[in-house]
């Protein structure tokens, strides 16, 4: 949203002071949470969608020019002459990184019929509620963001309860996660801290692990599969079942399984 508030003032007027964006987005500062600076942000997420949209002809070319250097208020020096500008178009930026000082951007643009990647590093000056670019941008290599996981959990385990309560407890399971995906009624009966889901539908579970603690409650390790506009997909859960009269309630939810899921029991 204040991306767009700031590409309003610019597309919109042809290109407005600094001053101008920063107004704009004021009032948006105190809605956010954390320490991210919102002004900076809408600022420089401008800057780059300028920066990142060279036309092609040359009247349009003199103009974008003008929008560059007013970022830097005219003031950054290029040493270099006939320096080349191909036309571009901006397909996604992504802020990767802002401190006091500069912004990282993970950019996708196109020139020539040729999709391009790449970190766009934007320095700037913040004075009071005003931006300026204070130094020229520069490019470095994408880097890569993939990490691996260390220790991968395992899905085959048979649980230690007797097959009858392996399938009341699976029954339990499956009228769960029906309500979960079609019933607001339901859901409250037999589950705390599940909202309603109409956008999925449920299919089918595809693994259980149960163990039972002190208590008689029960430590439930489900992946299920569930369908929506996309297709089919996968979900983990880990929840907490506790017996209520002939039936159960589950609680406690999570969608990531524990490594040693296993030896979860009896607390």
């Amino acid at each position: 949203m204040i991306l767009n508030l700031a590409l309003i003032v610019l597309v919109g007027s042809g290109f407005q002071p600094t001053h101008t964006i920063i107004n704009r987005t004021e009032a948006m500062q105190g809605q956010g949470s954390g320490s991210l600076d919102y002004r900076a942000k809408a600022y420089l997420d401008s800057f780059v969608q300028t920066y990142f949209n060279v036309p092609k002809d040359d009247n349009s070319l003199s103009e974008y020019n003008k929008n560059i250097q007013a970022y830097s208020d005219g003031r950054l020096p290029t040493v270099a002459q006939g320096q080349q500008l191909n036309p571009t178009k901006l397909k996604s930026a992504t802020l990767l990184d802002l401190k006091e000082n500069s912004a990282s951007y993970a950019v996708t643009y196109e020139t020539e019929g040729k999709t391009h990647n790449t970190i766009f590093n934007v320095p700037y000056q913040k004075s009071g509620l005003t931006y300026v670019i204070n130094s020229q941008p520069y490019f470095t290599a994408i880097q890569k963001l993939q990490g691996s996981l260390k220790d991968k959990v395992q899905l085959g385990a048979t649980d230690t309860l007797s097959q009858a309560q392996n399938e009341a407890l699976d029954n339990y399971v499956k009228s769960l996660f029906t309500a979960y995906t079609s019933s607001s009624n339901t859901l409250p009966l037999i589950s705390k801290g599940l909202k309603l889901n109409l956008d999925q539908t449920f299919k089918s579970v595809d693994y259980t692990y149960y163990t039972q603690n002190k208590d008689g409650s029960y430590n439930a390790t489900t992946q299920a599969t569930f369908g929506n506009a996309m297709g089919t997909h996968a979900e983990n859960w880990t929840f907490k079942i506790t017996a209520q009269g002939n039936s159960y309630f589950a609680s406690d939810f999570n969608y990531t399984i524990d490594k040693n899921y296993i030896n979860q029991g009896g607390k």
